[in-house]
Order: C-alpha cells, then sequence, then structure tokens
C-alpha cells in the first residue's frame, strides 16, 4: 500500500544511507522521500515538532534520546520494539512499537497513523499530555541534582 500525501523526511547518516537511497530512488513515492543528512540539534527538535509521527527501527538502543526529543516535541513515536526504546515508548499512549526488523508491521503501523486521522489525533494528544511531562528537562534536572546531593 502507498500513503498518499505523506512526506518521508530521514534524518542523519548512517552506514545503510547509500543502500537506501538507491532503494527510495526505485521504489513508489520516491519524490516523497527525502534525505536530509546531518542536522543541528534545533533543526532535529524543529523537524520532530513538526511532524505527524516520527520512527526509530533501531536494531539496538541504550537511552534513546531521539524518542525522548519526539515525546518532549510532543511528537508520537513509532519504534522498534527492543529495550531501550520500549523504556521510553508509553504502548498507545506515547507511540506504537513493532518487532524489531519487521518492516511488514512497520508499514502497518505507518498507514494506521497517515489513514487514521482520529488515531493520529488520540495519539497525539496523550503525547502532549504525558509524554513531554514525563521527560520535562527542568523536572530531569531536579532528579539528578537530588540524586547526587542526597536530597529528597
Amino acid at each position: 500500500t502507498t500513503v498518499q500525501a505523506v512526506d518521508l523526511l530521514i534524518a542523519g547518516i548512517g552506514r545503510e544511507e547509500t543502500r537506501l537511497r538507491a532503494k527510495a530512488l526505485d521504489g513508489p513515492g520516491s519524490e516523497r522521500i527525502h534525505f536530509l543528512g546531518n542536522l543541528r540539534r534545533e533543526d532535529c527538535y524543529s523537524l520532530l515538532k513538526g511532524a505527524l509521527f516520527a520512527v526509530l527501527p533501531s536494531r539496538t538502543e541504550g537511552h534513546p534520546i531521539v524518542a525522548i526529543e519526539a515525546l518532549v516535541a510532543g511528537t508520537p513515536l513509532i519504534g522498534s520494539r527492543i529495550a531501550g526504546i520500549a523504556s521510553v515508548v508509553q504502548e498507545g499512549r506515547t507511540g506504537l512499537l513493532f518487532s524489531q526488523g519487521n518492516a511488514t508491521e512497520l508499514a502497518l503501523l505507518i498507514e494506521k497513523l497517515c489513514s487514521q486521522p482520529s488515531a493520529l489525533h488520540e495519539l497525539t494528544a496523550s503525547v502532549r499530555e504525558t509524554g513531554s511531562a514525563r521527560y520535562d528537562i527542568t523536572r530531569s534536572l531536579n532528579l539528578h541534582l537530588a540524586a547526587f546531593t542526597g536530597q529528597p
């Protein structure tokens, strides 16, 4: 299935970039796929803030900063069901998870959010209500300071 009227923006670089670019050029909708390369931190946040949702199809993640940044930006996340991402995403509340490496499952979740505006709206509202508060920088800083100073 092809999702209509949605652009795919790919930020960052990596060892899979050349293969992904070639595959994107050969597939349907290639004019809607944009490789942005490395972005400045503030540009990443702006991109996340303006996105319908973010996708993090990682094979491994320890502490997934991009996932946290998406939630702070109020943007739902579709991510691999792996330890790091699953510890950040509250499935059905702040995002959706798919089995690592399962491109079909990922495609179905993307299609769901693109074709069911009510599902996307509910997820986005939930992220903005819970996700950004959970990772508020001031709250996080205070928790860290309390831990280091022994203060409750």
